[in-house]
């Protein structure tokens, strides 16, 4: 039987995944929003290139989502984490067809990212599904 502290510690230790699962897709989308092109891909990794020539990659490692931010092809990459504690992290990639989204399977062809994400923290998780267009894809 949890005791009331026990209790309340539950609520509070998934909210606060719930809220760092959100606060990691909104960064993640943020960065993809304005994205040109898909130029490598993966389950796990993810890296676009964007109309000023700089890129983005996120991946994961040791259980942590990290960015990967370069200005140039010949720039020194900035690494950032954008969330501890991932369990999972999966990267799905869609095309439009006659106004739906289907699977995408070449790279040009992505439009659209689809982001499921899985924090974990002791017998805790908390899982967030997002999706976003890419703006600048022509």
């Amino acid at each position: 039987m949890q005791t009331s502290a026990t209790s309340q510690q539950t609520v509070v230790t998934q909210n606060d995944l719930q809220r760092q699962a959100r606060a990691a897709s909104d960064a993640v989308i943020d960065s993809l929003r304005p994205a040109q092109t898909v130029i490598a891909w993966g389950a796990t990794t993810l890296t676009v290139s964007h109309l000023d020539g700089s890129t983005t990659r996120f991946f994961l490692n040791a259980g942590k989502l990290k960015k990967e931010r370069k200005v140039s092809a010949t720039s020194t990459p900035i690494v950032t984490t954008v969330v501890d504690n991932v369990q999972n992290v999966k990267f799905l990639y869609f095309r439009s067809v006659m106004g739906s989204y289907v699977k995408a399977y070449n790279m040009s062809d992505v439009e659209a990212v689809q982001i499921d994400l899985t924090l974990s923290s002791g017998d805790h998780a908390a899982s967030l599904s997002s999706s976003v267009r890419l703006r600048n894809k022509f």
